[in-house]
């Protein structure tokens, strides 16, 4: 498994307990994983869009509470509840139709947490940090992905956005940066691991300096102790030590028999 995924399992192992807060990751879901179309008979059709078998349970589980019933069927009239329930407002881009929640589904500093978990889940990646550093969130959206970095920037992180292939893309490639981010989304197993590689990564690039400025250092010397020794012989050739004064003479011969 690759480290988004495993910082995406952690996630969705933990199930907030409030109900703003399973809320506010449900909107997200809808906001960044539900293909809208209208059927044959003029019925709004929303469908979840994922390969992940564990975002899919955490989202029945979702709708479930927040339509508190125990089956959902994805009926027109139960989705008309689920939208209600997290204030979803309808809108239009070039790309298509989305939702956005209303900020007071993202009021709370618990539920801000829950929006962005859920929207990692939904549309993010994370490299390894034994590769590199970099986190985004590709979502179809320009008016969500700056919701997302408004988010983000009141956790003090500094988020940019870039348009891609018709995707807008929410990044930050600092690590600690990602580092704080993985704290806000409570993956801290995840953040753990993020820590360990970086440590292990920031000792290696030291020694391979070290060891870098420490053959630089030797090349240079050697370089100038050849250089010495073929302006000594060169001397010694053409004029004589006894051309030197006694202290140049005596640095020469030490030169001749030290070269190292």
């Amino acid at each position: 498994m690759s480290f988004s995924s495993d910082v995406k399992k952690e996630i969705l192992a933990r199930t907030p307990q409030s109900r703003h807060c399973k809320l506010a990751r449900l909107s997200a879901i809808i906001s960044l994983d539900c293909k809208i179309s209208v059927d044959m008979n003029g019925n709004r059709v929303i469908k979840l869009q994922t390969d992940n078998p564990e975002e899919e349970e955490a989202f029945l589980a979702l709708v479930t509470d927040a339509l508190k019933t125990e089956r959902f069927s994805g009926s027109p009239g139960e989705w008309e509840k689920v939208i209600a329930s997290c204030h979803l407002k309808e809108y239009e881009e070039e790309n298509g139709v989305f939702y956005i929640p209303d900020k007071i589904v993202t009021e709370r500093l618990c539920c801000k947490r829950n929006f962005l978990a859920a929207a990692f889940v939904c549309a993010g990646s994370v490299t390894d940090p034994e590769k590199g550093y970099h986190f985004e969130l590709a979502v179809g959206s320009k008016k969500i992905s700056d919701m997302l970095a408004e988010i983000m920037m009141e956790f003090d992180l500094s988020a940019k956005v870039i348009a891609r292939k018709g995707r807008f893309v929410v990044y930050v490639k600092e690590a600690e940066g990602i580092s704080d981010l993985l704290n806000v989304c409570e993956a801290h197993v995840s953040l753990m691991a993020f820590e360990n590689a970086r440590i292990v990564k920031e000792v290696r690039n030291n020694i391979n300096r070290g060891v870098n400025c420490l053959a630089a250092n030797m090349k240079k010397a050697a370089d100038a102790s050849a250089k010495q020794v073929k302006d000594i012989l060169f001397i010694q050739e053409h004029l004589g030590f006894g051309a030197l004064d006694e202290s140049l003479r005596d640095v020469a011969e030490k030169r001749l028999q030290h070269p190292e």
